[in-house]
């Protein structure tokens, strides 16, 4: 009997010893306190919702607020919410339905406050405030209220990881205009029927190239990486590799090389290590010149290793995939071999969707989403085409419109752990997004471009 006792003192002395401040206030989870260390305070029948302010509406017309809502008994301490019998009040609601809406007197509509600039130890995040009633945008003068913010501070807290310093540099090139292509091509069995079409359907590629004010040159190679290892193919009726404007009958030229790339050779279709091995060989089969862009064009019906290393659409053509078959790699070796600052877009003629698969399947060997390849091309800004397309020119990104002698924006690694150093030209301003910095005015060529943030790793 008293070591039953003593054993029911120890336990009301453990209840006792839980301290209050395990519970937190503004805790969502319907059981504040998870923790193995702490006591549920028993069900007195007392508990109510506690409610806080609403918040600041996210947009002056048609926006929403939120507020805390919380399940307390009486001393004040948050418990589970099925301890609160009534319904639980609303968290957020819909706001300024009606305010300056539909206002024929001019007054200042904004919109939801922007992506902030930095993860932790203060960031800025902006907004649109424009003075408008119903007839449009008027002058800001228009509104006789003091104009709302634009911006503001964000992600105050410090930073709790141990952020690695990263540095861009670049220089904006005095000529913009360079462009490198390389065109990989699958020359598998289920590629027969496609090959035959595939240089009419590339041929307004070509076409547009010649009208376009880029200085561009293109090399060519295969998916088959246990034959050509990446390298590029001797176009066919030259003794180069390499073509480019001045090529004599360039159109003939490049419709002649798919023709005799063929198909039947290797299905082991891997056009992403392909493209990292063309980058690697580019010292003894240079296609790349320092300060052009890069534009690559992936060709092919399957996606990288046949199946994209997904076992469950075809245990027969699946093969795993190794480092080189992965579109991160693709980046980290383009940003080792020619700097973070390298213009590059990867483009994918692929099987894009369900429909075209269809329609590729009965011309004999199975086709595959290319999924990989459409990650790669998202991750690049490049262009995803089908390759059940008739022509594929429309689809393809490679610089043609974004070839300026000016640099309006950049891409860091990340999204910068507090704000960013940018050492620009006094005059020019800078703002940023996300991990993407923007430049206004444009940055002239000749412009130094010093930028110096960290990353949380």
């Amino acid at each position: 009997m008293m070591m039953k006792i003593i054993f029911f003192s120890l336990i009301v002395l453990g209840m006792l010893s839980c301290s209050p401040v395990k519970f937190n206030a503004k805790s969502t989870d319907p059981n504040p306190c998870a923790d193995e260390s702490c006591v549920i305070p028993p069900d007195d029948g007392t508990s109510i919702w506690k409610v806080g302010t609403w918040g600041i509406c996210s947009q002056s017309c048609n926006g929403t607020q939120s507020r805390s809502v919380a399940c307390v008994n009486e001393n004040n301490q948050p418990v589970p919410e099925d301890r609160c019998k009534e319904k639980k009040p609303d968290s957020t609601q819909s706001c300024n339905s009606s305010s300056n809406c539909n206002s024929t007197v001019p007054a200042w509509n904004w919109g939801s406050w922007g992506t902030c600039s930095a993860l932790c130890d203060g960031g800025k995040q902006t907004r649109t405030v424009e003075c408008r009633d119903t007839s449009g945008v008027k002058p800001d003068s228009a509104c006789l209220e003091a104009k709302p913010p634009t911006e503001q501070a964000c992600n105050t807290q410090a930073c709790t990881c141990s952020p690695i310093d990263k540095t861009y540099n670049q220089v904006v090139p005095a000529s913009n205009n360079k462009v490198d292509i390389l065109v990989v091509v699958d020359d598998s069995s289920s590629m027969g029927p496609d090959n035959l079409k595939l240089a009419d359907r590339l041929g307004g590629f070509v076409t547009d190239l010649q009208n376009n004010n880029l200085d561009w040159q293109m090399c060519i190679t295969t998916t088959d990486v246990n034959y050509y290892e990446g390298r590029p193919i001797e176009w066919s009726g030259t003794t180069s590799r390499v073509i480019n404007k001045t090529t004599p009958s360039l159109l003939t030229v490049f419709k002649q090389t798919i023709y005799d790339i063929g198909s039947g050779f290797g299905n082991d279709e891997q056009g992403i290590k392909a493209s990292i091995l063309s980058i690697l060989n580019n010292p003894v089969y240079p296609c790349y010149r320092t300060g052009a862009a890069l534009a690559t064009v992936i060709i092919t019906d399957e996606d990288e290793r046949s199946v994209g290393g997904n076992s469950s659409l075809s245990t027969e053509q699946y093969k795993p995939l190794g480092v080189q078959n992965y579109p991160a790699t693709f980046i980290n070796t383009a940003n080792a071999v020619f700097g973070a600052g390298k213009r590059m877009a990867v483009n994918s003629i692929v099987v894009r969707d369900n429909t075209c698969k269809q329609a590729q399947d009965p011309q004999g060997s199975p086709s595959f989403i290319g999924v990989k390849y459409m990650e790669l091309s998202n991750l690049t800004n490049g262009g995803i085409g089908s390759i059940c397309d008739t022509d594929y020119s429309s689809n393809l990104k490679y610089f043609k419109d974004a070839i300026l002698s000016s640099v309006t924006s950049v891409d860091l690694e990340c999204t910068p752990a507090g704000t960013p150093t940018v050492n620009i030209p006094v005059g020019y301003n800078w703002t940023l997004v996300g991990k993407k910095v923007n430049f206004t005015p444009a940055l002239p060529a000749g412009t130094s471009i010093n930028i110096n943030y960290k990353c949380c790793p």
